[in-house]
């Protein structure tokens, strides 16, 4: 039985240089990159408020899957996710491993 209600694919929007911040900072300190079996990425990023997660809907394309108590945002087709990488990198800190 499913547990949750998927929501339909959204394409992205042209946001600005504030926007873009917004999510680099949003994504490093809430998100995650998962590596799938063959071979490709997701975006990822799971919240119980829903409304950051429609931002990045929005600005980025992607799915959000509402569960019970969380809503989850994914994105992960290739090019979108090499697109949203892009653009978040100026504003991205690298952490130490």
């Amino acid at each position: 039985m499913r547990t949750y209600v998927r929501r339909p694919f959204v394409e992205p929007t042209i946001g600005s240089d504030t926007d873009y911040a917004w999510a680099a900072g949003f994504f490093d300190g809430e998100g995650h990159i998962a590596h799938q079996p063959r071979g490709g990425i997701q975006l990822i990023v799971v919240q119980v408020v829903r409304e950051p997660l429609e931002f990045l809907c929005t600005l980025f394309g992607g799915t959000i899957y509402d569960y019970p108590k969380h809503s989850r945002w994914v994105l992960q087709r290739r090019e979108y996710v090499q697109q949203a990488l892009v653009l978040m990198s100026p504003y991205a800190r690298i952490k130490g491993l």
